[in-house]
């Protein structure tokens, strides 16, 4: 799904680079500056390099970076302003064999050029989108970014109720490419949307670019349960009381 996300975001920003138009005013603040600051030459290198990985769906190893040098961005912007036109979502058809076969032979012709790894500056956009105003749109099905892919794509998550298994990939695939520290954050009824905001801010100052999960879980009757990198912080008031009643050592 993360491979959905990735192909909407990448649609809006083509269009506003290629189109010299702005995004709208909500759309995620890191993909708006990268759009207004990133050159076309810049946008049709980091796209270029993300296209194996939109062909294929599943092919998301290594999409943090992308090799600097070989031929040049016009081609490759060429194939991005065509998968550009593919529908999106988890139902999308695969891509025509013609592209196929274009992609096919462009990524032969990078082959045979030497290049250097650089990190891809709309990966990183996006990474700090998906764990800021994405995270929060996941959070609530109001409507976010109006008039865009990602928008769309998102209520479209939200209407078949797919958000968790969605969350669930886009942290796998942050913490894997990204370095992003996944968080699950457990409570017996839903946290607001100002405290959502607070506790995203406090764990990002303990442990750096977090991706934070947010889950109604009646088990837990009061306080929370947060996971990071899996490992359990209980702060449940039943834990809290269970700490206090538990003798001490050496007694």
């Amino acid at each position: 799904m993360f491979a959905s996300l990735l192909r909407a975001a990448m649609k809006d920003v083509l269009g506003a680079v290629t189109k010299r138009t702005t995004l709208v005013s909500s759309y995620p603040h890191a993909l708006r500056v990268y759009a207004e600051q990133t050159t076309l030459d810049g946008l049709a290198e980091d796209l270029r390099a993300l296209l194996p990985a939109l062909a294929y769906g599943t092919s998301l190893r290594g999409i943090a970076t992308r090799e600097e040098g070989g031929e040049g961005s016009a081609k490759g912007l060429n194939l991005a302003e065509r998968f550009a036109r593919e529908p999106i979502g988890s139902r999308a058809p695969m891509p025509s064999m013609e592209f196929m076969r274009d992609l096919d032979q462009y990524l032969q012709s990078l082959a045979k050029t030497q290049a250097t790894r650089v990190e891809n500056g709309f990966v990183k956009a996006l990474a700090i989108a998906c764990r800021e105003e994405i995270a929060a749109s996941l959070d609530d099905a109001q409507v976010s970014f109006p008039g865009t892919e990602l928008g769309a794509l998102l209520q479209e998550w939200h209407r078949r109720t797919v958000v968790t298994v969605a969350e669930e990939h886009i942290g796998e695939v942050l913490a894997r490419e990204c370095g992003v520290t996944p968080v699950l954050v457990q409570s017996a009824a839903p946290v607001a949307p100002s405290v959502r905001q607070e506790m995203r801010a406090a764990l990002a100052r303990n442990y750096g670019a977090v991706f934070v999960r947010f889950r109604t879980e009646p088990s837990v009757f009061g306080g929370l349960r947060v996971f990071v990198r899996g490992a359990l912080q209980d702060q449940t008031w039943i834990a809290r009381v269970g700490r206090v009643l538990q003798p001490e050592q050496g007694f």
